[in-house]
């Protein structure tokens, strides 16, 4: 029987797979579950008008992940 391959996660991949709600860090909304789960910093709205990162939310984001 064949060894089943080893897949390493990203800490971003991690961090989307945690039990909180990921937030866009742009607005603050709920991302999609698809966004989500590829380690989207922005939700659909914020990426499609190319919406700049929120220093307050992405200082969060980076305590919480630390």
């Amino acid at each position: 029987m064949p060894a089943s391959p080893t897949h390493t996660l990203s800490s971003a991949q991690t961090d989307a797979l945690s039990a909180q709600t990921p937030i866009c860090l742009s607005c603050g909304a709920e991302l999609a579950p698809t966004l989500a789960r590829l380690a989207s910093l922005r939700c659909h709205d914020c990426r499609d008008s190319h919406a700049p990162l929120d220093p307050d939310l992405a200082e969060e984001h980076l305590r919480r992940a630390t």
